[in-house]
């Protein structure tokens, strides 16, 4: 058995496994297998729905990295430069918003149709592939066979394809691939070219319709979009929303109209949208809810302090654990590397509680915060144990790792629609509880009044939900940063947490108004905010 100064914990971020050579197999074996896996390799499941740090990415680094069940995947990143390409193309009037579903059908299709080989094709032969093959080399000549057509360079071939002879313009004569920011002045002033340019593009897409409609593979190919998240300066919310809408109604009509309807073979092609939970809503699809539930696996990592040997989460940090490290059954490293022990936060259902809970009520019930959590152990136990200690979870170079980590992770969820000045702003906040790590809504208020007043007297950065109270607190509810307290109906209190109360069905919970609230234990450190004991609210 290696000392636990020797164990490697890996990345925290699954997007640094890609196409690792040393990490491949690493993380292939401590990836656990669930339910949601078998969920998600299901034809007709098209959004792979999470929290940040739930596993979005992870399941698709992984399908990527594997030929698992005769499937191979890939993963494409939104980049900031593929939301300004749409905007400036609509500036300069070739892009309506009605074109951009269409838009995004071909550059899905032009992805995956480069991503399938000759050998990849079934009953090869001019009934079957003779248009797919036609669309393919055509796109292999116009980037001489060096291209892999991500998105933004995929729009390249779309706009001088549907340009040709039209307009007399090409992509890079937009100079859109440096700063996107092209003239007005080539702005398209006549409308029959505009007609012109709209209806090939309309040809383009029954082009690629056409070449999926009979094409038969050996085996499965699912492409993930990922990072759609992005934060783009000088990018309305408006603006934002139409290009993102514009993609999910793109991926599920290539879904159900072209994919669902190809001959059947031993391999079928799909497109899945990572997003996350709050920003589904905002994807606007007709009849969202059977969406959800039909089409979608939504990624949830929760348990409670009296069932969590068996959750996923501990089977993942047991093959963590034990990964290049044999000598013990599978299901005990944890208990191994965290032997210690705390006093019963609740005495009536359990005599201690051991170092899963103490970690669990510091974490978000994600891997993520697990891998953090151990490696700040890992960092502040002695060279000399082979295994961690109380003291050393207890210890202030720990807690305020594990702070620091959890201040890092709201800043990060914030800036897709807040920028870093503006979290300073939210984080300043905490300043006016004045130590206090629970306070009633009537002190929420108080703090409240005082520190915009200190926000605008600084001159901070704003954003829209300080200009409401309660907005602000859903915000911080949003972020998990707070949770509100509840009664049972005993009269007993217990706790809520936005991610403990998010369901397949709600995933926007919203927080109560008028009752007392307290801080995440995870951040008191950062914070300088008193300790809190929370009554259970998960046994």
């Amino acid at each position: 058995m290696k000392n636990i100064k020797d164990l490697d914990f890996g990345y925290g971020d699954a997007a640094s496994y890609r196409n690792s050579r040393r990490y491949r197999d690493f993380f292939s074996k401590i990836f656990v297998k669930d339910e949601k896996l078998e969920q998600l390799m299901r034809d007709d499941t098209y959004f792979l729905i999470g929290d940040k740090g739930t596993g979005k990415t992870a399941y698709a680094v992984f399908l990527e990295n594997n030929l698992y069940e005769n499937t191979k995947s890939q993963i494409v990143n939104m980049e900031s430069t593929d939301y300004r390409v749409f905007l400036e193309l609509r500036k300069l009037g070739f892009l309506q918003l009605s074109d951009y579903v269409r838009t995004w059908k071909i550059i899905i299709l032009m992805i995956i149709a480069k991503s399938i080989r000759k050998q990849d094709i079934a009953m090869f032969g001019p009934n079957r592939s003779a248009n797919f093959v036609e669309l393919t080399k055509s796109i292999d000549e116009y980037y001489e066979n060096a291209f892999v057509p991500e998105i933004a360079s995929s729009f390249k071939y779309l706009f001088d394809k549907a340009c040709t002879g039209e307009t007399g313009l090409s992509f890079n004569a937009l100079n859109l691939n440096s700063d996107v920011k092209a003239s007005i002045s080539t702005r398209i002033s006549d409308e029959k070219t505009l007609l012109k340019f709209q209806n090939n593009l309309l040809d383009l897409e029954r082009k690629f319709s056409e070449a999926f409609s009979r094409l038969k593979i050996k085996q499965n190919k699912f492409l993930f979009i990922d990072s759609i998240d992005i934060r783009v300066d000088d990018f309305s919310d408006r603006e934002y929303k139409a290009c993102v809408q514009g993609l999910a109604k793109a991926i599920w009509e290539v879904n159900t109209s072209i994919f669902r309807h190809m001959p059947d073979s031993d391999g079928f092609l799909k497109v899945v949208l990572s997003v996350r939970t709050d920003l589904f809503p905002q994807l606007s699809l007709h009849n969202q809810a059977n969406k959800v539930r039909d089409n979608s696996v939504m990624l949830d990592w929760r348990t409670t302090y009296e069932n969590y040997k068996s959750s996923p989460l501990y089977k993942f940090c047991n093959n963590l654990l034990s990964y290049d490290n044999d000598g013990l059954p599978i299901d005990s490293y944890w208990e191994y590397y965290f032997p210690w022990k705390t006093s019963s936060t609740n005495p009536q259902k359990r005599k201690y509680d051991d170092a899963f809970i103490n970690c669990l009520r510091l974490s978000l019930c994600r891997p993520r915060d697990f891998v953090s959590i151990m490696k700040a152990i890992q960092k502040n136990t002695p060279k000399s144990s082979s295994v961690s200690s109380i003291e050393c979870f207890e210890s202030n170079m720990t807690q305020n790792e594990i702070s620091n980590y959890y201040v890092d992770e709201a800043r990060d969820w914030c800036l897709h629609s807040i920028p870093p000045e503006g979290f300073e702003t939210v984080i300043f906040f905490f300043q006016f509880l004045d130590g206090k790590s629970k306070f009633s809504y009537e002190q929420f208020i108080t703090c409240f009044n005082e520190y915009t007043k200190q926000v605008s007297d600084k001159k901070m950065e704003l954003f829209e939900e300080i200009f409401e109270p309660d907005d602000f607190l859903q915000l911080l509810f949003d972020l998990n940063m707070i949770c509100y307290y509840d009664k049972t109906s005993d009269g007993k209190e217990f706790f809520r947490f936005c991610y403990r109360e998010r369901e397949i069905y709600q995933l926007e919970p919203k927080v109560k108004i008028g009752v007392t609230y307290g801080v995440h234990y995870s951040l008191l450190k950062a914070l300088n905010l008193g300790r809190n004991s929370f009554p259970d609210s998960d046994d």
